[in-house]
């Protein structure tokens, strides 16, 4: 049997030496101070496992202001309170800044005051700077800095001051030579300081012829009384509207001169042909024309350059010189379309009309009525297979009128000669010519009865002439550029040219028949070379080659040595006028030809076909 001892400890003096060791390492432990215990602590301790300081009073009592959630966590202390910002501070600087410059400040103005006296100047020997002179005023702010820009003596300054005044100056005369007068587009035709005249207008007199008419007859007395007010009133209500009025020529001279007091059931009544061409035509209308023109207050230079002789007239106000000259021009119409001028005074008329549209205070309204009353004047007068008399007539006295103009003014011209039927378009297209090409060209037209449309070898002439190769001094450089040109004014001269050159080439179908008829009777007669040193290859392409073509390769030769590289407007102008030329003569040179048989086009070969074409 065991003892009870043995049953509660079994190792007795295994845990009894156990124990002791226990207890003596304890005691050991607690010997020990606590710093020593957290020195010896191991370096490698995470951050949660350190501990943190024990939260102060004084953290507690700075966040006592904030929200619960943030101030129960905040135990770190609170930053430093910032300054406010004093007010006072900037100007304190600048205080600051200028009492250090007092002494450089006081040097200056005693330099400046012992520079007035007589005598050596004690405090400085050297002489004072003349933009420093006692004349010009200095304040207290003047600083060192501005003394040392100023350099020895102002110099400095002074060089700099002086090269930019020669640089201005410079640039002033460069922008004078480069400036240029823009060209006034128009002509005058008026007087510009015209007198009130004589506002009580006499009724020019009209002679009963035994009529019985009341109408008619009441218009008489409306005259004899001189009461421009009923004469008025009779032209309001239609007088001549009636059948039986007796309208005669005397009738239309009478209504010529009083132009501002015409309305439109008269000139409906004239336009149905209410008078007898070959009764009634007169050669006195053109000079009634002209008295009204000189008495609304036209020049009389134009009126004489055109060979008509003056007329000694009283001018009238020109408060209604409008509508006296619309009124005028639109009768011009009317009796036109009843024949009733003279052939020999179509050609000054027409210039007159020119003149008329020419004037800047003219309104699109006036200037489409001549547009409207030389269409009529050239298809009535003018003959439709030949030139004849009236055609060279206005050519002659147009060019006599305009010849001398420049060439933008001469493109502005040709605008008011339309080219709405084929004959209006033939003498817009002589006109042309006798302005391009000078006095040569002028003679041509104005006296060619033979040829319906203008040479092309004289145009081609005209386009490839040198300034050498002209005789007239007139028609100097019209298609010529200088190589190295940046004159503004020479592109705007070209560029009117070259309008000019398009109202020429304004009937293209026309050329391309006269071509198919020239290339006809080539192939049909024998061929021949005149020059037996050229190369007969050459000569035959040359007589084979198109006289448009030639104008056309002229054209492109003339686009290729524009460079508008530059900032000029007036050469992209120039060259974008040829270029829409050159396009628009191909166009319809391709429409004329194509005329007679359908156009076709050939399709485009396809990539891979080709390509399977090379593999094979």
């Amino acid at each position: 049997m065991f003892r009870k001892s043995s049953l509660t400890n079994p190792f007795p003096n295994s845990l009894t030496a156990v124990t002791k060791r226990m207890i003596r390492f304890s005691l050991a432990k607690r010997s020990l101070p606590q710093k020593d215990i957290r020195r010896k602590k191991s370096p490698r301790t995470t951050k949660s496992d350190r501990k943190l300081r024990t939260p102060r009073k004084s953290d507690y009592a700075l966040t006592r202001n904030l929200p619960k959630f943030v101030a129960d966590r905040s135990v770190f202390a609170a930053s430093k309170p910032k300054k406010q910002d004093d007010p006072f501070v900037a100007l304190m600087r600048v205080k600051n800044a200028s009492e250090r410059r007092k002494p450089a400040n006081l040097v200056l103005t005693s330099n400046l005051e012992d520079s007035k006296g007589a005598g050596n100047n004690e405090i400085d020997n050297t002489p004072p700077s003349p933009l420093l002179s006692p004349s010009r005023p200095i304040g207290e702010d003047v600083s060192l800095d501005l003394v040392e820009m100023l350099g020895d003596d102002g110099k400095t300054i002074k060089h700099i001051i002086e090269e930019d005044r020669e640089e201005k100056a410079k640039r002033k005369e460069k922008g004078k030579q480069k400036e240029r007068v823009e060209p006034v587009l128009g002509v005058k035709l008026w007087e510009e300081r015209m007198g009130a005249g004589d506002t009580s207008f006499t009724l020019p007199q009209l002679s009963r012829n035994n009529s019985v008419h009341p109408g008619y007859l009441l218009l008489c007395s409306y005259i004899d009384s001189n009461d421009l007010f009923g004469v008025g009133l009779l032209l309001e209500c239609g007088v001549f509207a009636t059948k039986d009025f007796p309208l005669t020529c005397e009738s239309a001279l009478w209504l010529l001169e009083i132009a501002e007091k015409a309305t439109s059931t008269v000139l409906h009544l004239i336009e149905q042909g209410a008078f007898n061409a070959g009764q009634y035509r007169s050669e006195t209308l053109l000079p009634i024309i002209v008295k009204s023109l000189l008495r609304s207050g036209a020049k009389t230079d134009v009126i004489k350059a055109l060979g008509i002789p003056d007329y000694d007239v009283q001018q009238v106000s020109p408060q209604k010189r409008d509508t006296r000259i619309f009124r005028l021009v639109a009768l011009v119409e009317a009796l036109a379309n009843v024949h009733m001028f003279d052939e020999r005074q179509v050609g000054h008329l027409v210039a007159l009309l020119l003149s008329i549209a020419m004037d800047s205070s003219s309104d699109s309204v006036l200037q489409e009525s001549v547009k409207t009353t030389i269409e009529s004047l050239c298809n009535l007068y003018c003959s439709q297979n030949k030139r004849n008399e009236v055609e060279l007539s206005i050519c002659r006295q147009t060019l006599l009128l305009f010849g001398a103009l420049e060439s933008a003014n001469k493109a502005y011209l040709m605008s008011f000669i339309p080219g709405g039927s084929s004959v209006a378009k033939r003498v817009s297209q002589w006109i042309a010519f006798g302005l391009l090409g000078g006095d040569t060209a002028s003679d041509v037209a104005a006296e060619c009865d033979v040829d319906l449309l203008p040479p092309l070898s004289a145009i081609h002439a005209i386009l490839t002439q040198k300034p050498n190769d002209i005789v007239s001094e007139e028609a100097t450089r019209k298609f010529n550029l200088r190589r190295f040109g940046d004159d503004e004014a020479e592109y705007d001269i070209l560029s009117g040219n070259v309008a000019l050159l398009g109202h020429v080439l304004s009937n293209i179908h026309q050329y391309v028949d006269l071509d198919k008829k020239r290339h006809i009777e080539s192939v049909s007669a024998p061929s021949e070379v005149k020059d037996v040193f050229a190369s007969p290859s050459r000569a035959a392409a040359i007589a084979a080659q198109n006289p448009l073509d030639r104008i056309e390769d002229a054209l492109l030769h003339l686009v290729g040595r524009i460079k508008d590289d530059s900032s000029m407007p007036e050469r992209t102008l120039a060259k974008a006028t040829i270029q829409r030329l050159v396009h628009r003569l191909s166009y319809q040179r391709n429409m004329g030809s194509n005329l007679s048989r359908e156009v076709t086009r050939p399709k485009a070969q396809r990539k891979l076909d080709a390509f399977m074409k090379k593999a094979d």
